[in-house]
């Protein structure tokens, strides 16, 4: 019986969130009808998050009850991912001093344990169709950056590479739930999480108007990693020099030089490993299927090559350990003879050396 309780309280552990208050259901007050997502009125009531600047509180009980009595709300464009609560946060912009940006954090259940392997993972809704101009991600730090911090300062927006990590320049649709997630390996130190965007120089100096400038926030998740997903980690941190590896996760639409959502999670195991053995350098090679001119599919390689190749520059790998080449559609893995084999021939692969 001890043996089987041992098991238990393994797994347990494993499974346990670390998030406090994760899904925001848990408010200390009422929500008035007047100003329903105000900041200055509403955000101190969702227990124990915190905010650096400004943030808005959605309750659909509370927008259902107002919209009875008449009263002015601010609806949102999406529904709470669960539940009845959802949290707006408007992301980074350029002014003409800096660049700032708006964070949502809490302290953690306990402190993370050195070396130890973790999974995180939250819930976005653009607040409209368009792409991120900067990363955004989960960052687990030891220090509260926003203590003691003047009101500029808590504009400023933070220059470090968070853990969970999402690259911005894919399109997200208005009103769909996305989950960023992803594994890392504690320090030892942590016991904040900031949720919120992250940058180390201006991502992209285009029209504000091209870009995504709010989302809502929901789920938030931090547990230690299971036993076989520690396994599944290690092993894809593992490569061999000179040997062909295929992004398997990568997958493209036809004409299209962006991955799907999902692609992320692979592309950051091999960012830790990169991350861990400075002196390794990658190639990355690009294919396409034959569906369109060879001038045409050489630079859409090219495109595709370059897009991975900037996602591991932006996770801090040195862009002179990295070459992006593309090969249009001249090495094809499969004939190109229906829309699966095609599929399989719009690849990503890398060589280590």
């Amino acid at each position: 019986m001890k043996y089987i309780f041992l098991v238990f309280f393994s797994f347990n552990l494993a499974g346990q969130n670390l998030i406090l208050n994760p899904s925001f259901e848990l408010l200390t007050g009422t929500i008035p009808c007047d100003n329903v997502a105000s900041f200055t009125k509403q955000y101190s009531i969702c227990e124990n998050w915190q905010h650096s600047w400004a943030a808005e509180v959605y309750d659909t009980k509370t927008i259902t009850k107002c919209k009875l009595y008449q009263k002015q709300v601010f609806e949102p464009f999406a529904n709470p991912h669960t539940g009845n609560v959802m949290i707006g946060q408007s992301l980074g912009f350029i002014n003409k001093n800096d660049t700032t940006s708006e964070y949502l954090y809490t302290n953690l259940k306990s402190r993370l344990k050195k070396d130890s392997l973790y999974y995180g993972e939250y819930w976005i809704s653009p607040t409209k169709t368009g792409k991120f101009q900067f990363p955004l991600g989960l960052l687990f730090a030891a220090d509260n950056h926003f203590k003691n911090t003047s009101w500029e300062n808590s504009l400023t927006i933070l220059r470090t590479k968070p853990q969970v990590f999402f690259y911005p320049d894919s399109l997200l649709e208005q009103g769909k739930w996305y989950k960023i997630s992803g594994f890392f390996e504690a320090t030892g130190d942590e016991k904040f999480v900031f949720i919120g965007d992250f940058l180390y120089e201006p991502k992209n100096n285009t029209k504000q108007d091209n870009f995504v400038n709010g989302i809502y926030i929901d789920d938030i998740l931090l547990r230690g990693a299971t036993e076989i997903e520690k396994t599944t980690y290690q092993k894809s941190n593992i490569f061999d020099k000179n040997k062909t590896y295929a992004l398997n996760s990568i997958n493209f639409a036809k004409n299209s030089f962006i991955p799907s959502t999902d692609a992320y999670k692979g592309l950051d195991s091999l960012v830790s490993y990169l991350l861990k053995n400075p002196k390794i350098n990658i190639v990355i090679t690009a294919h396409t299927d034959n569906t369109q001119t060879t001038i045409f599919n050489k630079k859409l390689s090219e495109q595709r090559a370059n897009f991975i190749a900037n996602y591991l520059i932006n996770k801090s790998i040195d862009k002179n350990r990295i070459a992006a080449k593309g090969l249009g559609e001249t090495q094809p893995k499969v004939p190109n003879t229906n829309e699966k084999n095609r599929e399989i021939n719009r690849r990503v692969e890398f060589i280590l050396h």
